[in-house]
């Protein structure tokens, strides 16, 4: 459609994503996370390092998370703990518009996970959310059927890694 996705470094991350100190907005889980390079990190799925699936996109990049903490653990706790509720929600509800058929439900619901997801550093969440999300009507009930474990296997593993790095 001709239109460009802004990538953000790293170093840009914390202007980009982070809400400002006293807003509103630190409890909302919308927003962007940087892009992240195969190169450098690590499999192993060691709090200091992003964890990569098998596609090379990190599954979960502590240091885009930290980020969002301005070097506040209890701040990175409130944070990850907001977006645990609204992930574990947003799953649940597609989960129930998948059984209703709610074609336009799923569509918000994914796009409502991928934002999260991509703010807190669980990118290749927020990717899988964003081809749901895109996904033609026509496959978008077939799709979230198949992937809705996964999604929620996924989440899980993000949350571990997230209160790992929280409690660092």
């Amino acid at each position: 459609d001709g239109r460009q996705q802004a990538t953000l470094r790293p170093s840009a991350a914390r202007n980009a994503a982070a809400p400002a100190r006293g807003s509103h907005a630190e409890d909302d889980t919308a927003g962007a996370a940087p892009e992240v390079g195969a190169g450098g990190t690590a499999a192993d799925g060691s709090a200091g390092q992003p964890t990569e699936a098998a596609t090379g996109l990190a599954v979960f990049d502590p240091h885009v998370f930290r980020l969002l903490g301005e070097g506040n653990p209890e701040r990175l706790r409130r944070l990850g703990d907001a977006f645990a509720t609204s992930a574990r929600r947003s799953l649940e509800a597609m989960a129930l518009a998948v059984e209703e058929r709610d074609l336009e439900a799923i569509g918000q619901l994914s796009h409502k996970l991928k934002s999260g997801a991509r703010w807190v550093g669980a990118l290749q969440l927020g990717e899988m959310a964003a081809a749901l999300e895109a996904a033609p009507p026509a496959r978008r009930l077939a799709e979230a059927t198949a992937q809705l474990p996964e999604l929620q296997a996924m989440l899980e593993g993000v949350l571990a890694n997230i209160r790992e790095s929280a409690n660092n």
